[in-house]
């Protein structure tokens, strides 16, 4: 008899389990599949900037910290890099997933909108978890042989700005569609929780109407802003001794 209860209940887990996945499983899909140009986007990146940036050739430069600190203080310094890269990596995949999971509840649930969980916090809580992901993967430099060293790569540091300027850009952009769709209920929401960074007051809208959401020169004056923050990085860079590891 007990066996016969406990294959009963097996069964009833896989059934159980079975369904969640045919539920959950598409609107998971729908949902990450439009995000796949981050990837191409990223690893092109460089390609993508070298022929539009002053000073592109640092990309390629490594600032290695004992060539400019002390060795002992640069031991201190890659700790302290460690754990930011870590807190990064961890911190994004946690904020990522725990807003995909509000997500796809919601919608498996018959939609609308998200306010739960990290959505409370900020508005584009995905945006910000790629983001964090992607700081943490580009101070991470590593040898020939693969293994991390006590180095910054100039050129991941812009690919992270550029494909963030991308992402809030997007985020932007999708605003237009969310404020058609809820209406009112999405202007509240918008006017009481902050854009992309926690406890930053919601961004004040431009009046200007070629600037409004949606409207192309928003964008550009965007990448604009960014293309000076990366020229001036690039530009600094050239102040240090910087090396190529291949």
């Amino acid at each position: 008899m007990g066996k016969t209860l406990q294959v009963q209940h097996a069964v009833k887990y896989v059934v159980e389990v079975a369904t969640s996945l045919a539920v959950y499983l598409p609107v998971l899909a729908g949902i990450i599949t439009p995000m796949i140009w981050i990837l191409p986007l990223w690893y092109f990146s460089w390609d993508l900037l070298a022929p539009i940036l002053p000073f592109s050739q640092n990309m390629e430069g490594i600032l290695l910290f004992r060539v400019i600190i002390p060795e002992g203080a640069a031991y201190y310094l890659s700790v302290c890099i460690t754990t930011a890269v870590m807190g990064c990596l961890v911190a994004g995949s946690v904020l990522f997933l725990w807003a995909l999971r509000e997500m796809v509840i919601r919608r498996a649930h018959g939609g609308g909108l998200v306010t739960t969980g990290p959505y409370r916090l900020v508005r584009h809580p995905q945006h910000l978890g790629i983001s964090l992901i992607l700081l943490g993967v580009a101070i991470l430099t590593f040898s020939a042989s693969g293994f991390p060293i006590n180095a910054i790569r100039i050129g991941n540091i812009v690919s992270w700005m550029f494909v963030t300027f991308v992402l809030i850009a997007v985020a932007d952009m999708e605003e237009v569609h969310l404020t058609s769709q809820f209406e009112e209920d999405y202007e509240r929401y918008r006017e009481q929780t902050a854009f992309i960074i926690p406890r930053m007051k919601p961004m004040v809208h431009i009046s200007q109407p070629h600037f409004e959401q949606g409207r192309p020169l928003r964008y550009v004056l965007g990448f604009l802003e960014f293309w000076v923050l990366a020229s001036l990085l690039l530009w600094g860079a050239s102040f240090f001794p910087l090396i190529t590891v291949r």
